[in-house]
């Protein structure tokens, strides 16, 4: 959530934007109970001094995240439904949904250029090749918004002692595709995540997620399923085109980066599998 800018005892002091301390601000107003007890415990908020936005001290949210205790994955997604039951105003606008992701997938994502920064083979390229021109087929209408998290990732979700969980970094919060938060939680994970989560393990989160949108939204199981596997494609070729743009600009470790690089691939063969599937 921002940047950190100092631990102080069982605090955390943090940076946050004007727009992140908007929503923050608005979602704690209008929660459900059970969502206020997920929300970071703030102590203070005042202007920054020497940057724009504002200085938050909030209590320490503990280090065991989500993938570490797979137990709360239930609590978790009770948490989306209370997120999705949000009456949005309007100024919570450009989501991020099947079509907003088709077109950044074609302005921004060159094969070429992704193949070289990963080191990779022709069959890396023409795999992403394949996905693109899959991505520009999409046929899939079935995309209901809702309101969402936009981060909903396992490191993002905080696992107390007495097992409440604490949801950070609400910079993102919204109104997007419902497959937003189920995949953030779900399949936007790092190799080191296969080893808490086994795939079938994350099958099923999926489909309980899946299913719970389906009772929101009013709309058939299998379309919606069908939808989710066209998000997570497209969502796979972002994070292509992002772990390049890390790998250019040496921001993150290497090592790292080329083992997610690889994972990402697999798994985006494995969704271009799937969207073929009836």
């Amino acid at each position: 959530m921002g940047r950190t800018v100092w631990v102080d005892g069982d605090a955390v002091v943090k940076h946050m934007s004007d727009a992140e301390w908007m929503r923050l601000t608005w979602v704690r107003a209008h929660a459900s109970d059970r969502l206020r007890t997920a929300l970071p415990r703030v102590h203070s908020a005042h202007p920054a001094e020497t940057a724009d936005g504002w200085k938050v001290r909030m209590a320490l949210a503990g280090t065991a995240h989500l993938e570490t205790v797979p137990a709360a994955v239930t609590a978790a997604l009770r948490l989306l439904d209370d997120i999705r039951g949000l009456e949005l105003p309007a100024v919570y606008a450009q989501p991020i949904c099947l079509r907003s992701l088709q077109a950044a997938v074609a302005d921004t994502v060159c094969p070429a250029e992704i193949t070289r920064a990963f080191g990779g083979s022709a069959d890396v390229q023409r795999r992403l090749q394949e996905a693109l021109r899959l991505a520009a087929s999409m046929p899939i209408e079935i995309d209901p918004l809702a309101p969402a998290h936009g981060d909903f990732h396992p490191r993002n979700l905080r696992v107390q002692a007495d097992g409440r969980l604490v949801v950070l970094d609400w910079e993102f919060f919204g109104r997007h595709s419902v497959f937003r938060d189920i995949y953030a939680l779900v399949d936007m994970c790092y190799p080191d995540a296969a080893a808490c989560w086994t795939l079938p393990a994350r099958a099923r989160m999926r489909q309980a997620g899946l299913a719970a949108a389906a009772r929101w939204s009013g709309m058939d199981l299998p379309s919606l399923t069908a939808g989710y596997r066209w998000y997570a494609l497209l969502e796979r070729l972002v994070e292509c085109r992002q772990i390049a743009a890390d790998l250019m600009s040496g921001r993150r470790a290497k090592p790292g980066l080329l083992a997610q690089a690889a994972f990402v691939v697999q798994d985006l063969a494995g969704w271009m599998e799937q969207v073929h599937q009836p």
